[in-house]
């Protein structure tokens, strides 16, 4: 099989785009942000925060308090439809019963799990409370373990899906039973709660980020695993776990870019696992183009499986690439003014005045016309397939649809986790005194083909099934078959 990667070379210098998917590596990207500070040490760390990110450190039930009203207060505030899924009663009754049960002092990990739960049942993606990246990043610095494999579940169980063990003792395949007495779909089932979005990318999303939510709920070191091999041999073993540090080098795909062209026989497979960078993300599919018109394909796989989305401008780049027609990635924005994301648009800079000059409460109704692509290289002229599922979100989800609705590729796999008509343009904002992060949507998005269905995910032409249990793609497969 000729398996030729392309890499991406721009002005002499190689451009290593990473993968920092979030969730895996949100503990390590938030440090890096701009946020946060580039050169940042556990004391500028510490400033980042109200007080030490030190796990340890707990706050009183009246601090706890005025968190999570202060949550609910920006959610109602931003949001353009906050109560459409769960009736402002019943979120109120929530929040008031949070708050009664919380009469003792509470770490920042420990508040994380409640708060994320409770946001959660807003049942939007990008309404949500962040891991608590700087507290996992403290422990990490300090040598600390955690689990060593993600999973990925299924009818019959939880089944590891990539181990930094790759040993009899827990590899790909396995179905995991139990975890230091706690059985496993049960213990997945309440992981998956803070995880906001549909039930298909909560699963998704918490089977990739599985070391670190079971971190966040305080299921340490050493790990008691009952599992079944893939070959039915029933086990149980003690695993001492992968120290924090290396939980994004071996568990995801930290040395694969973000882009990536190989070619498998005469089908091209373009991976893409964020949407992000646009400026390198239009020299990589120059890149692309350069190579094929070198070496020709006879049908181009797609694959959005695993990503989460990101910027609209590389998406419409991606659209770009495949036709010269007239293409839009959504059909009306409905974008609800309020004075948070005004002040938070004052600082940005951009062309935001029709935002910054209307009433807070009101609404801005952007229409968006099919309108010529913008001037790319057109990589391909071949039938495409593009690989889904649960894991394909926000953005990500958006380019599916858009694919789907101009008739440019045939979606192969699952349903994505994300929907084709969001909420979105997400506002991110502090919590004051255990300082967690959170996120609520501003806007809401109506999918390309004109459709406001916000129930399902964008559907596959051709389905097929997960396969937590084999080794091979079996997805891959069908769509490489369907091009070439």
């Amino acid at each position: 099989m000729n398996l030729l990667p392309l890499s991406l070379d721009v002005s002499s210098a190689n451009v290593h785009i990473r993968l920092w998917t979030y969730g895996l590596t949100v503990a390590l990207l938030v440090l890096t942000s701009a946020q946060v500070g580039n050169a940042q040490t556990p004391s500028s760390a510490s400033q980042a925060l109200t007080g030490a990110p030190n796990p340890s450190e707990t706050f009183a039930p009246k601090a706890l308090h005025a968190d999570i009203r202060t949550l609910i207060d920006v959610f109602e505030t931003v949001h353009p439809d906050l109560y459409r899924t769960l009736s402002r009663r019943a979120l109120q009754r929530r929040a008031d019963s949070l708050i009664a049960a919380i009469d003792a002092p509470m770490t920042r990990q420990a508040f994380y799990v409640a708060l994320a739960r409770l946001a959660a049942t807003v049942g939007d993606g990008h309404t949500r409370v962040e891991f608590p990246a700087e507290a996992f990043a403290y422990e990490a610095r300090g040598g600390a373990v955690t689990f060593p494999a993600t999973v990925q579940p299924g009818d019959e169980g939880l089944f590891v899906d990539r181990s930094c063990r790759p040993s009899p003792d827990l590899r790909s395949g396995s179905r995991i039973r139990a975890i230091n007495g706690r059985d496993a779909a049960e213990l997945f089932g309440e992981i998956q709660r803070v995880v906001s979005g549909s039930d298909r990318y909560q699963r998704a999303a918490a089977g990739n980020r599985f070391p670190y939510l079971l971190w966040a709920h305080g299921i340490d070191a050493p790990f008691r695993v009952a599992f079944t091999t893939p070959d039915g041999r029933t086990r149980t073993t003690t695993i001492h776990g992968v120290p924090f540090s290396r939980v994004r080098t071996c568990l995801t795909d930290t040395a694969q870019p973000l882009f990536h062209f190989e070619r498998r026989g005469d089908v091209g497979i373009l991976t893409l696992r964020h949407l992000r960078h646009p400026d390198r993300f239009r020299s990589f599919l120059q890149s692309v183009a350069d190579s094929l018109a070198h070496r020709s394909v006879e049908g181009l796989v797609l694959d959005l499986r695993g990503n989460p989305g990101g910027r609209s401008r590389v998406a419409t780049l991606m659209l770009s690439a495949l036709t010269d027609e007239p293409v839009r990635l959504v059909a009306h924005k409905d974008w609800k003014v309020s004075r948070p994301v005004q002040r938070r648009l004052q600082q940005t800079g951009g062309d935001y005045n029709r935002y910054l000059a209307a009433r807070p409460g009101r609404r801005l109704s952007i229409d968006y016309l099919r309108a010529p692509p913008p001037p790319v290289p057109l990589v391909v002229d071949v039938p495409v397939a593009a690989l889904i599922g649960p894991g394909t979100f926000s953005g990500a989800a958006s380019l599916a649809a858009a694919l789907q609705a101009h008739d440019l590729a045939t979606l192969v796999g699952q349903e994505t986790g994300g929907r084709a008509s969001r909420y979105g343009e997400g506002h991110p904002f502090r919590l004051p005194h255990t300082g967690l992060r959170a996120m609520v949507s501003s806007a809401f998005f109506v999918g390309p083909g004109g459709e406001g269905d916000r129930r399902t995910g964008v559907r596959p032409d051709v389905p097929v099934p997960a396969s937590p249990r084999l080794d091979t793609d079996l997805a891959l497969g069908v769509a490489v078959g369907r091009v070439d």
